[in-house]
């Protein structure tokens, strides 16, 4: 059931999001957190056509948030739509029973939409060192901060 303050939280990925918040995940992360915690995504909900992890993908343009992810998805989402992606993410992963893994900075780890969509619904793991996150496909240097890896874990039966 999605309710009131989940649908408010299903902002536009709009034109007001500017290039600095767009980052591209690196591969070897990527791949490494997939085989890690044995996810295998089939949609990546937040790339561009240059920078998509999977086959399947939706661009800005395309707005994962007013799509169904009905496949299990990948999301690194843009730092000014976290709360969105998270509470879409969630939504998505008790809709269609899927599984869901994300990237986000630890310091959304004290907001509401953490105890509300994460803590206790999903786990979580950090990621040690800094991600060097990359643009245009360059190395842009480490993260200024440090970032969690979320998974949503269907249930079985």
């Amino acid at each position: 059931m999605v309710t009131k303050e989940m649908n408010e939280g299903l902002r536009m990925f709009d034109d007001l999001v500017n290039d600095n918040d767009s980052w591209e995940t690196p591969d070897n992360l990527f791949l490494g957190l997939c085989q890690k915690y044995n996810v295998r995504p089939h949609l990546d909900v937040c790339a561009s056509d240059l920078n998509h992890k999977l086959d399947r993908y939706y661009t800005k343009e395309y707005n994962a948030l007013l799509q169904e992810w009905p496949v299990d998805s990948w999301c690194n989402p843009p730092h000014s739509k976290t709360e969105a992606f998270v509470r879409k993410a969630y939504q998505e992963h008790l809709l269609h029973n899927i599984n869901i893994i994300m990237i986000i900075p630890t310091r959304c780890m004290s907001a509401k939409f953490w105890h509300e969509c994460i803590e206790g619904k999903a786990e979580y793991h950090p990621i040690p060192n800094r991600i060097h996150f990359k643009r245009n496909g360059k190395d842009i240097g480490p993260a200024m901060q440090a970032y969690v890896c979320i998974i949503w874990r269907a249930k079985l039966g």
